[in-house]
């Protein structure tokens, strides 16, 4: 199921552009404020002329919250039926375009841009915009998360961490830390890195090995999963269940990061 949603401006001619260069659109929520309600008509009438169903959410064009909480109701109705998301900032104010890009970083959705230039063809105008995507942190389990904030704070404080450190800190076996590490590293929260400013050195057995510290980092997706954790656990009994209910429960920790 693919569910588009586009932001409503006087010009309407992306939105529909935009359509016929995406495949497999089911359903458009068209986002519209009161000024462009004639537009988000005859939008409307084209879309659905096309055979697609069309919803219609309106959001004023310079309030933040509501254009968010307006693609995250299209994003609520329908995510359940597995759906995948993209979102037309073309139309609309850059108010709306930029609620748009943060709301798309949550719910994985990928982002366009419509060009107007006559002499391209229309896949040529469409354009995508990169959007960073937020790990999927509702699959980690609570021992995952406790390590995650105990590496954040190891390399906040400027220290090290190794798995050894990580199975020592809390009484597990080798096999078990280097299990929940490799987890993190799986939704790419943590890395390593290899200290390359020391020499080989001795064993005692005469022999030499690479004494390089391979050393566990917090990645920049970490980080924000970490501090997360930590400042908003007690907005719900399951804090992780997923992260678009932080977005529906205090969306303006968004803006201000």
């Amino acid at each position: 199921m693919h569910i588009y949603i586009a932001t409503i401006g006087k010009n309407i001619v992306p939105v529909t552009k935009a359509v016929n260069a995406l495949p497999g659109v089911d359903t458009t929520y068209l986002i519209y404020s009161e000024k462009f309600a004639a537009e988000k008509d005859e939008a409307c009438k084209l879309l659905e002329a096309l055979g697609i169903e069309v919803r219609c959410i309106e959001a004023s064009g310079f309030d933040f919250n509501a254009v968010m909480n307006a693609i995250y109701k299209a994003y609520s109705e329908t995510h359940e039926k597995g759906a995948r998301y993209s979102i037309n900032i073309t139309g609309g104010t850059n108010l709306m375009a930029a609620a748009a890009c943060i709301t798309a970083y949550y719910i994985k959705a990928d982002v366009y841009y419509v060009q107007n230039d006559e002499t391209k063809s229309i896949a040529e105008l469409v354009n995508h915009i990169p959007i960073p995507r937020v790990p999927d942190a509702e699959t980690l389990k609570d021992k995952d998360k406790d390590i995650l904030l105990f590496i954040f704070d190891r390399n906040r404080d400027g220290n090290d961490v190794s798995n050894v450190e990580i199975a020592r800190e809390f009484n597990l076996d080798k096999q078990n830390a280097g299990y929940h590490v490799d987890i993190l590293k799986k939704f790419g929260l943590v890395e390593d890195r290899v200290d390359n400013d020391q020499n080989y050195r001795g064993n005692d057995d005469g022999k030499k090995r690479d004494s390089r510290k391979n050393r566990l980092v917090i990645t920049s997706e970490g980080k924000f999963i970490a501090t997360w954790i930590r400042d908003y656990s007690r907005i719900s009994n399951n804090y992780l269940n997923i992260i678009l209910r932080f977005i529906d429960v205090n969306p303006q920790f968004i803006i201000v990061a």
